[in-house]
């Protein structure tokens, strides 16, 4: 933003003084001037107020800021120039909550190389080991999003299905409808002898399992906390959770060139 000069500054204070010298001195004589005259000058003064190059820039960055603005400058003429502003802030605010509260998943898969990366379109996951990894605010903004993942997730699960590894690190400011919605996950894959690991726990999210009771219901061993080193955390779920499976399925890596889990390592 650029800062003014002493200069404006200087005038700006000159124009001040002027236009309240002249409403103290001349101000029995205002009632004559033609309201349509005053109206005239408003217009004119509010069409000059108007920054067109800024307007035309905000209507076309995204259809957020349009329909802000558009909001704004209608609610100016409908309702009033003071409430317009409180107008677009608060609609801002109700619009700008659903975007932070977005959610991603993504599943990742470990090759015959020893190679854990995100899963594309040709590649066969582990029937008995899942890995998702969840990226986004886990708060109330998000619950729909992250409902919505959380039973992909379950739809992925079978008969065969021993082990989900769920990657948390990139999850951020977690609140009680977010680690409600987690709980209740970990409840509904419990009965089905299905193991949740959750890798990269950071500090925020382990303080809010610990004092929402959820850290003490799952065991030491299912909780892996971000290590100093990146990546660790997920290395060590995962070389855990093939050490809950006893059989390794048709298209497990293990039956290939993986021998032992050390060999893993993470590519993003």
């Amino acid at each position: 933003m650029p800062v003014p000069s002493t200069r404006r500054l200087l005038w700006a204070a000159i124009a001040a003084v002027a236009v309240g010298l002249i409403v103290v001195l001349f101000a029995p004589w205002a009632r004559y001037i033609p309201r349509a005259a005053l109206a005239g000058m408003l217009m004119v003064t509010a069409w000059k107020m108007v920054d067109r190059r800024v307007l035309h820039y905000h209507l076309r960055a995204t259809r957020f800021d349009a329909v802000i603005v558009a909001a704004t400058a209608l609610s100016a003429v409908a309702v009033s120039v003071e409430f317009c502003v409180l107008i677009g802030t608060f609609l801002s605010f109700m619009l700008a909550v659903p975007r932070a509260g977005r959610m991603l998943l993504t599943e990742f898969v470990l090759t015959e190389q020893g190679r854990i990366h995100e899963r594309l379109p040709g590649d066969v996951p582990c029937p008995r080991l899942l890995i998702f990894g969840l990226e986004g605010e886990l708060f109330f903004g998000a619950s729909a999003n992250l409902e919505q993942h959380l039973r992909t997730i379950e739809d992925r699960i079978d008969a065969d299905t021993r082990v989900v590894v769920l990657r948390v690190k990139r999850v951020r400011n977690p609140d009680a409808v977010g680690l409600t919605l987690l709980t209740e996950f970990l409840e509904r894959l419990r009965p089905l002898g299905v193991h949740v690991l959750l890798c990269g726990v950071r500090a925020p999210l382990f303080e809010g399992l610990q004092k929402t009771g959820l850290a003490q219901r799952l065991r030491e061993s299912e909780v892996f906390l971000e290590q100093p080193v990146r990546q660790t955390s997920t290395l060590l779920a995962i070389r855990d959770a093939y050490a809950r499976i006893d059989a390794p399925c048709a298209t497990c890596p293990r039956r290939g060139g993986v021998k032992r889990e050390q060999d893993l390592y993470y590519a993003i």
